[in-house]
């Protein structure tokens, strides 16, 4: 930010933006905010950065599972914090800009690897689109966010890996509502080709064999969520 004010010119920013003395900016822990009138530094603050409530355990679980890659725009001051609060399978990339992002994410796509990006401002919009997976966090679900392939309440961030669980097990579910179909078919046709059963017989059966199959599938997409405590019963609030 800068600003003229009785000729003076007063600028709020970077340490190289407003031109601190370089002796001045080691060992700091943090991002560097400085205010300064013409060439003279007035003061300076530090801001450290702080993590959404439930990442920590969100990355602990899938880092377990997945090469996990985090991109911030703050500055390299933060890298020992986040190692220490993240672990050090985590790849760390600070001061990346909005192009920066895009261009991690599409080194990623070069490489041949499946990409699941989470963003939560517009710096992101161009990272979550490159991934193969984009996926905006949102605290109200009425403000704007990034176009996005899904929208994630921040408040369920820790949920994350029991979801990514319960969509592998409900590929199970669909594997096996397609065999539940297939076994129900072929042993109607054998029955109906052997004339056991009459055409009236075999038209009621039909719409049984669709039922059932939904019928499946919905038990046991609900159970497979209840055991990974997640609520599939929408929530709507207004005010």
């Amino acid at each position: 930010m800068l600003a003229t004010h009785k000729g003076s010119m007063y600028r709020l920013g970077s340490a190289s933006f407003t031109g601190l003395p370089q002796a001045l900016r080691q060992g700091f822990t943090g991002n560097q905010v400085v205010f300064a009138q013409d060439d003279r530094i007035i003061g300076y603050f530090l801001l450290h950065s702080g993590l959404r409530q439930g990442m920590e355990a969100m990355i602990g679980s899938l880092s377990a599972d997945y090469p996990v890659h985090l991109l911030s725009g703050d500055q390299d001051h933060e890298r020992t914090s986040m190692a220490q609060r993240l672990g050090s399978e985590v790849q760390l990339n600070f001061r990346q800009s909005p192009q920066d992002k895009l261009d991690y994410l599409e080194k990623l796509r070069a490489a041949g690897q499946h990409a699941l990006m989470i963003g939560d401002g517009l710096n992101d919009a161009g990272a979550l689109k490159a991934a193969h997976v984009g996926i905006a966090l949102t605290d109200q679900a009425s403000h704007f966010s990034p176009a996005s392939d899904a929208i994630l309440d921040a408040s369920m961030l820790e949920q994350l890996p029991r979801f990514f669980r319960f969509s592998r097990q409900s590929r199970n579910v669909i594997k096996a509502s397609f065999g539940l179909s297939f076994t129900y078919n072929a042993f109607g046709v054998y029955f109906a080709v052997q004339g056991l059963i009459s055409p009236l017989f075999c038209a009621i059966l039909m719409p049984i064999s669709s039922l059932s199959v939904v019928l499946f599938t919905t038990l046991a997409t609900n159970y497979l969520a209840h055991r990974q405590g997640l609520s599939l019963k929408p929530t709507v609030s207004w005010k």
